[in-house]
């Protein structure tokens, strides 16, 4: 039956044994082809394996029988970016979002999508979404990220040259800096910081 063979190839892969998972996914599609959830779990499988290509085959499948599945617009969103494909990638991710909007994990990949643009603002909204709406799937990184990124969206609306000032204060009072050369310094990491992040 399709549904042992799911059952064991879900508890395979949350055991991290993907090879075996993949498998069993493939053994529950090949006997129920139109199974959605069987399609995603083997994409899954083939993405954990390196296999993107043939996970993303999988995956346009599972679309074309049903378009509006969000966990196979995101499991898409999630390979193409993997891929470096950055426009297929939010794309597929603003689809799973549209669809399923309380999915915390859709708004974050949503989140990092935007600041691949350099949209803080965009970003910030789907930080403050996912937060809302389960605030577990916060790590420190995450929440990090999230003051992070508030901070700019207030900055842009203050105008640069105040919030520039501001961030500087805030790392100079933080590291008791005391010469203007080291507050200005100081001043400079929030935009190297911006720049190298990379917010998964």
């Amino acid at each position: 039956m399709p549904e042992e063979h799911l059952a064991k190839a879900w508890r395979l892969l949350d055991s991290g044994d993907n090879e075996a998972a993949q498998a069993e996914f493939a053994r529950a599609v090949t006997e129920e082809p139109k199974d959605i959830e069987a399609m995603i779990g083997l994409s899954k499988a083939l993405a954990r394996l390196g296999r993107y290509d043939e996970a993303l085959e999988t995956l346009e499948v599972a679309l074309a029988l049903d378009p509006g599945e969000a966990k196979a617009h995101y499991g898409a969103g999630w390979i193409y970016y993997q891929k470096k494909k950055w426009r297929e990638a939010e794309l597929h991710i603003q689809q799973a979002v549209a669809l399923a909007p309380d999915v915390a994990k859709y708004r974050l990949m949503a989140a990092e999508c935007a600041r691949r643009r350099r949209d803080m603002e965009t970003a910030l909204l789907h930080l403050e979404a996912a937060n809302r709406t389960d605030p577990a799937v916060f790590d420190g990184r995450a929440r990090w990220t999230l003051a992070y990124f508030r901070i700019f969206a207030g900055a842009e609306k203050l105008g640069l040259l105040m919030g520039w000032a501001t961030l500087a204060t805030i790392y100079a009072c933080t590291f008791s800096v005391a010469s203007l050369r080291w507050w200005f310094l100081a001043a400079s990491l929030p935009f190297l910081a911006a720049s190298g992040w990379n917010f998964r």
